[in-house]
């Protein structure tokens, strides 16, 4: 029998195939919402380069990590996949770049590394 709260989707079932419950990390562990079943999972996004990418999240996903991949820049956010999508901005800067932060306010997510090093860039969504 499946207990009532919330798992992040490891496998297609929250059991593994020794028939234990798969544990979250704790940093990630989902919120009960009044005793309602919700799986949850992790989706990634690409960013642009020094640029803003307005992307379609399900509505309260919770942003994880940002890294490179590829030397890309990639955004992993906890998710409801059966949430409705809303829109969010993000901005990747590079070191040294100007931001006016008195325009927009913003939350700071992370930095990566690309092209080996060379380039150091800086994520922050935009809240407009």
């Amino acid at each position: 029998m499946w207990e009532r709260g919330c798992y992040l989707k490891f496998s297609a079932h929250p059991e593994d195939h020794r028939g234990r419950r798969a544990q979250p990390r704790s940093r990630l562990r989902a919120e009960l919402d009044e005793g309602d079943y919700h799986v949850k999972t992790i989706w990634k996004y690409e960013l642009k380069l020094q640029a803003i990418t307005t992307l379609e999240l399900p509505t309260g996903a919770r942003v994880v990590h940002v890294a490179e991949q590829e030397d890309r820049p990639q955004l992993w956010a906890l998710v409801d996949p059966s949430a409705p999508p809303e829109p969010r901005s993000f901005q990747t800067l590079a070191t040294g770049e100007e931001f006016d932060d008195s325009k927009v306010e913003h939350v700071y997510l992370g930095s990566f590394l690309t092209h080996g090093g060379v380039f150091v860039g800086h994520v922050v969504e935009l809240k407009f």
